[in-house]
């Protein structure tokens, strides 16, 4: 396991003061309980996590609070037990979601983190401390294992980062209809709404990558398609809406590649309806 030591005190964090627990450990206190504390060290390249990273940190108090950590547009419950001790928590990323359900992918995309109490809490009790990212083999994003076909289907719970307006959808469109690109259906692929940037790790285990991209047919919103290997654009659609669409298989060398990343824009008349699928989206060996 490898641990990367985030700055941490009261100069770091909003609407706290310097605290001391047991033992001497320095650390902060929240002093505003309406509005709790956040940081926004982490849009800091020097302090962002590491890819695969989860955040631990500790804290000491002797009444038990629920409070929300809350990153971004994501969020999750978390009770800080009692204790005359230190004590330490992992928050993982597949614990913070939206209000969609939409998990968050990776720590490394988040820019901000921050706590509050939950009615009736009290989170000026609660002292923390030692802030880590700490990265295992086990945590680290992996190489999906291929069906018995040999193809590896992409799904959100395989993207190493995740950015998106609304939601990822696997093997349906972003509106839970059927995929749906060109007047044809597909039962595997997935559904997003502009804007929406996935990457999915790669570890140059794959000979190519397939794909039919284009608008969902759920919705008529005009939309950019890309596609990037390792950083370099390899696939641009054009401003395209569904109406006369006329659908495209691609499959695109990624030899050695590290990283795919599939993105979708609005067209330039703003985002409603710009409903996206990526059908069929699978990697070969």
């Amino acid at each position: 396991t490898r641990s990367d030591v985030l700055p941490g005190g009261a100069d770091r964090w909003s609407h706290v003061a310097p605290a001391e627990g047991v033992g001497g450990i320095e650390g902060f206190r929240p002093i505003d309980n309406r509005r709790g504390t956040q940081s926004g060290q982490f849009a800091d390249p020097k302090w962002k996590a590491p890819r695969g990273a989860n955040l631990t940190f500790k804290f000491y108090c002797t009444q038990p609070q629920s409070l929300v950590l809350w990153a971004d547009r994501f969020a999750t419950d978390i009770e800080i037990s009692a204790s005359d001790e230190w004590q330490s928590m992992t928050v993982q990323t597949r614990t913070l979601k939206q209000q969609s359900g939409q998990a968050l992918a990776d720590w490394s995309t988040v820019k901000t983190i921050g706590f509050k109490p939950k009615p009736g809490e009290d989170i000026t009790k609660v002292i923390f401390a030692a802030f880590k990212w700490e990265v295992s083999e086990a945590q680290t994003p992996s190489t999906p294992v291929a069906d018995k076909d040999g193809k590896v289907y992409l799904t959100g719970e395989m993207a190493s980062a995740c950015e998106t307006f609304w939601r990822v959808l696997d093997d349906k469109g972003v509106e839970g209809k059927p995929l749906s690109v060109g007047g044809k259906q597909y039962d595997r692929g997935l559904g997003v709404h502009a804007d929406s940037k996935i990457s999915f790790p790669l570890n140059g285990a794959f000979a190519a990558f397939h794909v039919v991209p284009g608008p969902d047919d759920a919705h008529k919103g005009l939309l950019e398609m890309k596609i990037l290997v390792d950083g370099k654009e390899v696939y641009a659609s054009g401003a395209v809406s569904s109406s006369g669409f006329k659908a495209k298989p691609l499959t695109l060398p990624v030899v050695g590649a590290r990283e795919l990343t599939l993105i979708v824009t609005d067209g330039g008349n703003g985002k409603g309806g710009d409903h996206a699928s990526w059908a069929d989206a699978h990697l070969v060996k």
